[in-house]
């Protein structure tokens, strides 16, 4: 920049670069915007996520048979249909589930599919929850599940082939005898007939090549430990075939017979809680997700408005106190105190030390000093003697006289104090040669 001098004498300044602002409000400017970026994105992310996941529970599941699965092998379309008759519909996916709902009562009929996902012991767990309802209906059940339910139906191993629409040839209740249904690529064999009775049998025991005799529906008289017990192939049961033939009037009368139905899809991560398990959490599980938010939050908003500390600073001390000051308080003290002997022992127990100090002599004033704390007679001190002969010499007094002020009586009032203070005073002066 530069400066020119008018006639009159005044400096002006020169039009120059206008200077850049300051790094630092900068730098604040970016330590308060970064908290708040992060923030949004964060919020953003946590809306994204529920978005998509109300999505994905629009577009349904891929579990087989499940009423939330809308694509062939699913069952959307038979649990509207119920829906539609009036039937309260309640689907229960998972055995932690089923274990919170109340047990089916003897107006519920209970339905399962994605049967073969349920083990041995699982199944007994379910057979538990339900034995209160009117009706089970089992679809694609497995050996494992027939077995630990102890029913008298077994899955048979042989495929069926070249069957076309099958007839019930049976009369059980939603049955009907001319009703027909989607054969299956496999069926049942009631093992005990007197307590059974097989539908829409398929296969023929005249032509091995049809495959070996079974059905497609068995049902279960009651038991002790279950309710009558429908056991069906799932063809007839799925959104590809409902609508083939007798399919959905079949499924719907086995199904809907009564007011409500309680739809259980059993999961392959099912496991039946043991005594020795511990106790599940009774937090919901969105605590942690928003425990954590929260947390990041918290370092966002301290960023954001939080402080840094600046350089130190030197200051200077607020008052400064004379070491005479504290002698003066501790005498106030001990006038208070009316306690002369005591100050006059302090006192005497000091000047000693000094003037031992002084004329390199051995003194432990500690002990003496400690005598009187702790109110004990002070004990007489060899060293004691040797101070009392070094000070007579040093200063042409008698001895005794100096002993009389270091070993002597104490004083017992203020005025005896003040002259046992000053005779003190005069003789440490009269060691050191001082006026």
């Amino acid at each position: 920049m530069t400066t020119d001098v008018s006639a009159g004498g005044t400096a002006a300044a020169s039009t120059g670069p206008v200077p850049a602002p300051p790094r630092r409000n900068r730098r604040r400017a970016l330590w308060i915007w970064l908290p708040i970026a992060a923030v949004i994105l964060v919020i953003v992310a946590i809306l994204a996520i529920v978005a998509v996941g109300g999505s994905a529970d629009d577009r349904g599941n891929s579990v087989p048979g499940d009423p939330g699965n809308y694509s062939g092998n699913g069952s959307s379309a038979l649990a509207n249909i119920i829906g539609d008759h009036g039937v309260d519909v309640k689907v229960v996916r998972g055995l932690a589930d089923l274990t919170v709902t109340p047990k089916p009562d003897g107006d519920t009929t209970v339905v399962v599919t994605n049967t073969p996902a349920m083990t041995a012991e699982t199944a007994r767990a379910f057979a538990e929850r339900v034995r209160g309802a009117r009706r089970v209906v089992l679809v694609d059940a497995n050996d494992t599940v027939l077995d630990a339910l102890g029913l008298p139906v077994t899955e048979s191993s042989s495929v069926v082939f070249g069957q076309s629409d099958i007839r019930a040839d049976c009369s059980v209740a939603g049955i009907e005898p001319t009703d027909t249904v989607t054969p299956s690529t496999a069926h049942y064999v009631a093992t005990d007939a007197s307590s059974t009775v097989s539908c829409f049998p398929s296969g023929s025991a005249n032509d091995p090549a049809a495959g070996t005799p079974g059905a497609e529906v068995v049902v279960a008289d009651p038991s002790a430990d279950l309710p009558e017990t429908i056991v069906m192939t799932g063809a007839m049961t799925t959104n590809s075939d409902l609508a083939d033939v007798d399919n959905a009037g079949v499924t719907v009368r086995t199904m809907a017979t009564g007011d409500n139905v309680l739809w259980y899809v059993p999961r392959p991560s099912d496991r039946v809680e043991s005594e020795d398990d511990d106790e599940e959490s009774v937090l919901p599980s969105i605590v942690w997700p928003l425990f954590f938010l929260a947390f990041f939050v918290a370092i966002a908003v301290s960023l954001w408005r939080g402080r840094r500390f600046g350089p130190l600073v030197a200051e200077p001390l607020p008052a400064v106190v004379k070491a005479i000051e504290t002698t003066r308080s501790r005498g106030r003290l001990y006038r208070k105190a009316a306690d002369a002997g005591r100050a006059a022992a302090i006192l005497r127990v000091h000047t000693t030390a000094s003037i031992a100090r002084y004329l390199g002599l051995a003194y432990d004033p500690v002990r003496a000093l400690d005598a009187i704390s702790s109110d004990t007679p002070i004990e007489h001190d060899p060293a004691l003697d040797s101070v009392v002969a070094a000070v007579a010499s040093a200063t042409g007094r008698d001895s005794r006289q100096v002993a009389a002020l270091l070993a002597g009586p104490l004083p017992t009032d203020d005025t005896q104090l003040a002259q046992f203070t000053s005779d003190l005073t005069d003789l440490e002066k009269e060691v050191r040669r001082t006026p």
